[in-house]
């Protein structure tokens, strides 16, 4: 369900870069996971098992992203 890994430049909606822009990365999984239940549903137990997978990819991406200099 969830890519190992992205090449390339990175995309977002509006308001995901701007979360990104801000280091607002907990607003980031939020928003995510809302999303994702919205398009793919999911029940409450499975909740944390998905918080916790954006979670981790945010975070990864938060290390390896290359800001502009």
């Amino acid at each position: 369900m969830f890519a190992h890994e992205s090449i390339g430049a990175w995309f977002a909606c509006e308001i995901c870069a701007d979360f990104v822009d801000a280091g607002l990365w907990t607003e980031l999984t939020e928003r995510a996971l809302a999303e994702f239940k919205k398009r793919h549903g999911y029940s409450q137990d499975e909740e944390p098992y998905f918080r916790a997978r954006f979670r981790e990819i945010h975070k990864l991406f938060k290390e390896h992203v290359i800001t502009e200099v």
